[in-house]
């Protein structure tokens, strides 16, 4: 029953924010039209070569994660409101009703993007086809042969993007919650959360190491093969944990809980 209408509440704080989750929309749409401008390889343009640049660490901390951290302004800071908190009974529901709302979001601002960036692709080139598992492809043409075409199967490419952007969407989301738990000014997280950006970016060029940047991205640049898909799942998953961890602990200390019940 909680669930059910906590759900209710969301989708009120969406059709409260409808105006802005369309400039949302639209911010995406000529986010991967300026993307996708890159594209084109030795005459090659398909749907996989725009994807190629969607989710690439300049798109990262210039596009996606802020408007993902923008579309989750119009549901977390509502959901911490006290006039709501006093639903829940236990505080550890707070904590799960966080993650569900994090997954949820992360889903859709994922599933929106998919979309836009397909419907795009599928326009820009005027067909459905995959070019990458053929000696046409941009795979091909920049190893010069020298790649494995089966790890660019539409099957795998298709888990490949949208498991693990969804995984590392949801650290960015659950990250923001935490600081959001421990500092309840949303505008401060958003920088916070931009500023561990630009620095895992500023490291990886430095030292040639990544706390998220590398993990996150999925391009030709470090494409790996399925071992190395396979151990960033698990990377992400470890920092998940701790992250649900964190969330749980900040939200017992908080202490917006106690202030509503004195009022009581």
């Amino acid at each position: 029953m909680l669930l059910l209408n906590y759900t209710k509440l969301l989708i009120l704080d969406f059709t409260k924010s409808i105006w802005k989750i369309g400039i949302c929309i639209v911010v995406l749409l000529l986010g991967v039209i300026t993307f996708a401008s890159y594209s084109t390889f030795y005459g090659t343009d398909s749907i996989p070569d725009v994807f190629n640049y969607l989710f690439i660490k300049t798109s990262f901390f210039t596009l996606t994660i802020p408007l993902f951290l923008f579309f989750l302004s119009f549901f977390l800071p509502f959901m911490m409101d006290p006039l709501r908190l006093t639903r829940f009974k236990e505080r550890k529901k707070l904590g799960a009703t966080i993650l569900f709302t994090v997954c949820l979001v992360t889903i859709v601002f994922l599933a929106v993007y998919f979309i836009i960036g397909f419907l795009y692709g599928w326009w820009k080139s005027g067909s459905l086809s995959n070019p990458w598992v053929t000696e046409e492809g941009t795979p091909f043409i920049l190893s010069k042969g020298k790649v494995d075409l089966s790890l660019f199967k539409t099957g795998y490419m298709f888990l490949r993007y949208t498991i693990t952007e969804f995984f590392a969407f949801m650290v960015i989301g659950l990250l923001a919650s935490f600081l959001y738990l421990l500092i309840p000014r949303y505008i401060l997280v958003f920088f916070i959360v931009e500023g561990f950006l630009i620095l895992d970016i500023t490291i990886q060029s430095v030292l040639n190491f990544t706390i998220f940047i590398t993990q996150a991205e999925v391009s030709l640049n470090n494409w790996g093969n399925v071992t190395y898909f396979i151990g960033n799942l698990i990377y992400f998953s470890g920092l998940i944990v701790v992250l649900i961890i964190g969330i749980h602990m900040a939200s017992r200390k908080r202490d917006f809980i106690p202030s509503v019940e004195e009022t009581e």
